[in-house]
């Protein structure tokens, strides 16, 4: 991943409940095992959250987001993120 993207963006959730709720909420299909079996094979979250945050330079460190919040309060959320990251390849410009 790190060849082809200059910065990765992971969004997700703190608490597993939430995440866990939702999907059912989304899919309500899905029994409590099912959901259970397709949030682990995703894998844990907060790996793909440290391994966003402390890789490359840092320029192309990854930005995280968590969305433990409402759908208003995502998007508060993914726009400071955007207005961060795009600071930072301002700056970087700038030093170049």
């Amino acid at each position: 991943m790190d060849l082809i993207c200059g910065t990765v963006l992971v969004v997700g959730v703190t608490d597993p409940a939430i995440q866990m709720a939702r999907l059912r909420a989304r899919d309500a299909h899905l029994t409590a095992e099912d959901a259970e079996n397709r949030v682990r094979s995703q894998g844990d979250v907060r790996t793909k959250a440290a391994q966003a945050e402390f890789r490359g330079t840092a320029a192309a460190r990854g930005v995280v987001v968590w969305n433990d919040a409402d759908k208003a309060e995502l998007e508060r959320a993914i726009k400071g993120a955007m207005k961060d990251w795009e600071k930072k390849k301002r700056e970087e410009k700038a030093r170049l």
